[in-house]
């Protein structure tokens, strides 16, 4: 059977506990963080979450990561207390030709088992 519903609610809210940031990567960031967007205005962004519903957390706010021109985005990385805890591929490559921000408040975390 795997994890309950009330199971996955625990384990998002310990995430959830956690000083969250997200981060803006060029190809997948593996367990790492590897491939981290840098140069220009770029800083990983504050992002808070909603309390765990049905094994799902949204996120409440809105943030935006500068990114500079000439840059691909593939990946956005979630930070919890200095560690890379999760990672969500793009549906599709963004290409910020003249720099711009990466939007990235349609994202939310599911966890599944």
């Amino acid at each position: 059977m795997g994890f309950t519903v009330s199971g996955r609610n625990l384990m998002l809210e310990a995430v959830r506990a956690l000083t969250l940031t997200m981060s803006a990567h060029t190809a997948d960031p593996g367990e790492s963080g590897a491939n981290e967007v840098a140069g220009g205005t770029y800083a990983r962004q504050s992002a808070t979450y909603g309390a765990a519903a049905n094994g799902v957390i949204n996120m409440s706010n809105a943030p935006s990561i500068p990114i500079p021109a000439g840059v691909t985005v593939t990946h956005v990385g979630l930070w919890g207390d200095g560690g890379l805890v999760y990672v969500l591929p793009l549906a599709a490559a963004e290409t910020f030709a003249n720099g711009g921000a990466l939007d990235v408040s349609q994202y939310q975390i599911t966890l599944t088992a």
